[in-house]
């Protein structure tokens, strides 16, 4: 959810399949997703835990608990909402935040939103306008006073 703005849905949707540790790449919403070093290495370790804890288990997804590694369903919503309730925000906080903080990285641009993020254009305009009119600037700002006394035509205040 963090680094990759999933929703609690896609979370749970996520296959072992979908995970591709040699390419680090993520298969997540149907778009192949490049994985940072900590997702892959944390990857590795949950993937190492899930077949030593759970060694027979078909169940295809990714995530799975004592409830369901024994079956082929996901992890339900509640157990997905459970995990971040324990870290004190939830998966939608965390969506957001993700999404906000590529759109400040960018200086707003919606397209690379929907490429990174798969979501659809309107969606990402209105991320994108709410990014500060301050953080668009292509030019360093400058103090007001600082760009009165350097004006071709000061103030008369300033004469």
């Amino acid at each position: 959810a963090g680094v990759h703005a999933l929703r609690p849905h896609q979370i749970r949707m996520l296959t072992v399949d979908d995970v591709d540790l040699a390419a680090g790449r993520l298969l997540a919403g149907g778009r192949p997703r490049r994985l940072d070093a900590l997702t892959l290495e944390q990857l590795r370790a949950w993937l190492e835990l899930r077949r030593d804890r759970w060694p027979t288990s078909a169940n295809p997804y990714l995530l799975v608990n004592q409830s369901t590694a024994g079956g082929l369903t996901p992890v339900t919503r509640g157990y997905v909402q459970q995990v971040f309730q324990r870290l004190g925000v939830t998966a939608q906080d965390l969506r957001v935040d993700r999404l906000l903080a590529e759109v400040q990285a960018t200086g707003g641009d919606p397209l690379t939103l929907t490429r990174l993020f798969g979501i659809s254009d309107p969606t990402a305009i209105r991320y994108c306008l709410e990014l500060d009119p301050l953080d668009q600037a292509n030019e360093p700002l400058q103090h007001r006073e600082f760009a009165e006394l350097t004006a071709t035509n000061p103030p008369d205040s300033l004469q």
